[in-house]
């Protein structure tokens, strides 16, 4: 899959790691000149300094082979008009992140895939929406279905030292955050989880006992 991401934040470089892993094709735009030297200098991908809102910029990007357009820079604005004007020259599915969530509907009138807002706008989820669209709906919450679960990465627990690529978790289970002392960050797929790190995991309630195993023994 060709896949673009504008933003070179966390969260965009995140998801590219992770979308990289699982050998789709990526390319970030990023606007700031030195954070995209920083990402070139991390991402093993292409990296366009431009703005996404500028359809020169879109076409260096090669916008016409892409299936997936993913904004998730900071501005509303910026990630709105991105996605708009790719919808006018490809196919590509549209995924907008969205400050306010008050403008969840807004993006959603004007024809945006997906809107998501900071809170669950994590590259793990975002990287499952992505490649298996299928494997978890964060919808799926409120119907009961889906647990989000935490635990703390004891000396016992199977998960330490792991990174999250190599964790021997079930289909249908994410990590979608890692506390690291006083703040929970969003974990890349090379991340390890160390002792007394907190993890939050969303799985499938058939599956919240396998996810257990990993962490409490």
């Amino acid at each position: 899959m060709n896949i673009i991401i504008v933003g070179g934040g966390k969260i965009g470089l995140s998801l590219a790691e992770t979308l990289a892993v699982h050998k789709q094709d990526v390319i970030i735009i990023e606007e700031d000149k030195e954070k995209c030297q920083e990402i070139a200098d991390e991402f093993n991908g292409l990296v366009i300094n431009g703005d996404a809102t500028h359809i020169d910029v879109l076409e260096e990007a090669k916008i016409e082979k892409a299936d997936f357009f993913v904004a998730v820079t900071s501005s509303e604005e910026v990630n709105l008009l991105s996605c708009l004007l790719a919808k006018e020259v490809c196919n590509a599915k549209t995924l907008a992140r969205i400050i306010n969530p008050a403008y969840e509907k807004v993006f959603k009138k004007v024809g945006i895939d997906i809107v998501m807002s900071p809170e669950v706008a994590m590259a793990s989820r975002l990287e499952t929406m992505i490649i298996e669209p299928d494997v978890v709906d964060i919808a799926m919450i409120h119907r009961g279905n889906i647990e989000m679960l935490e635990f703390t990465v004891s000396e016992k627990s199977k998960a330490l030292g792991k990174s999250v690529k190599d964790l021997e978790k079930p289909k249908g289970a994410i990590i979608v955050a890692v506390k690291e002392g006083n703040e929970f960050t969003i974990p890349g797929v090379h991340t390890i989880l160390e002792q007394g790190d907190e993890v939050i995991v969303i799985v499938k309630k058939n599956l919240e006992n396998q996810v257990r195993k990993m962490f409490e023994e």
